[in-house]
């Protein structure tokens, strides 16, 4: 098996968790489920030493375990490139980082835009993600129309105010347009969310498949059933089960709480995987509330969304509509 890092890519909110844990649910002895993935774009957030000797320590790790490394990244490409330009070249972490750039196989997952938008404003407004620049204060009375035709709040610091960043909705169809071309040049997958969600079995397996063949090992076979990761809701009822069992857990990992398991046929090994990639599956916010925007705003959404899309790429994006 080749070890080279896979690396999940995908605009906030757009199945990113979702994908990374059902291939660590269905494959642990591939993946590493104790130190699972990491956040490549916490990285490129200056200040904070600590988090290189983390990632220097987790990757080398994963590979000495003879796993693939997980690597999540929703910045850009260019965020990556100046982190290389900035830092010393001969630290271990930059040439990391160089290294996944190069040979690193990438998985772009891509959420039809009035989706994953919406669904970053929630987190955002309830306070679930990193923002910049006094963002949290603007963020408190901003409506949703507002959010997405203002200034992008979650630029990263060492790069320069670009155009697309001149609107939330902008910056979201430039990471689409941009990491498009450049896993498309490096002939790796494209998956949209929507497929994924909505036909789970064979979405996954066409996934399998390509994973197989950069890896030369195999994942599938006739035996095959996948299990599916929680969505959201169903992750934050096994999340507060899990809470439960940690309070009473003597009890409940007692010989005499197995047996009643065992009677009333419920799978307890089945029960603590669902309960273990609940708490890693990204929740909603609390803000949800189920706010829906009219269909106007949306038809709104996605003509702004395809104008930006085809002069950041030059191409038309016809997967929406």
């Amino acid at each position: 098996m080749n070890i080279n890092p896979i690396l999940v890519v995908s605009h906030p909110r757009s199945g990113s968790h979702f994908l990374m844990t059902a291939l660590r649910q269905n494959f642990p002895n591939v993946f590493d489920v104790q130190s699972p993935y990491f956040a490549l774009d916490n990285l490129l957030i200056p200040g904070d030493q600590t988090i290189k000797k983390r990632f220097v320590e987790w990757y080398n790790h994963t590979i000495n375990q003879n796993k693939i490394p997980l690597i999540e990244i929703k910045c850009l490409i260019e965020d990556l490139r100046n982190f290389i330009e900035i830092n010393d070249k001969n630290s271990k972490e930059v040439k990391i980082v160089q290294e996944i750039i190069n040979n690193g196989v990438f998985l772009n997952i891509i959420r039809d835009p009035r989706n994953c938008l919406l669904s970053w404003y929630k987190l955002c407004k309830s306070g679930g993600a990193i923002t910049f620049a006094g963002s949290k204060f603007r963020l408190s009375n901003m409506n949703y129309e507002e959010f997405i035709s203002s200034t992008n709040m979650h630029k990263l610091p060492n790069r320069k105010l670009m155009d697309y960043d001149l609107t939330t909705l902008d910056f979201c169809a430039y990471h689409h347009s941009s990491w498009k071309n450049f896993t498309e040049n490096k002939k790796d997958q494209i998956i949209y969310y929507n497929e994924l969600n909505k036909n789970y079995e064979t979405s996954f397996k066409e996934i399998l498949k390509f994973i197989e063949k950069k890896f030369e090992l195999m994942l599938i076979n006739d035996q095959n059933k996948f299990d599916r990761p929680p969505n959201a809701y169903d992750a934050r009822y096994y999340r507060k089960i899990g809470k439960f069992i940690k309070h009473f857990e003597s009890i409940f990992y007692s010989n005499k709480s197995k047996k009643i398991f065992k009677l009333l046929n419920i799978n307890l090994s089945k029960l603590r995987e669902k309960i273990t990639s609940s708490f890693l599956a990204s929740s909603l916010p609390e803000v949800e509330r189920e706010f829906k925007p009219q269909e106007d705003l949306n038809h709104k959404i996605l003509d702004k969304y395809n104008k930006a899309y085809e002069k950041y790429s030059g191409t038309q994006q016809t997967k929406f509509i």
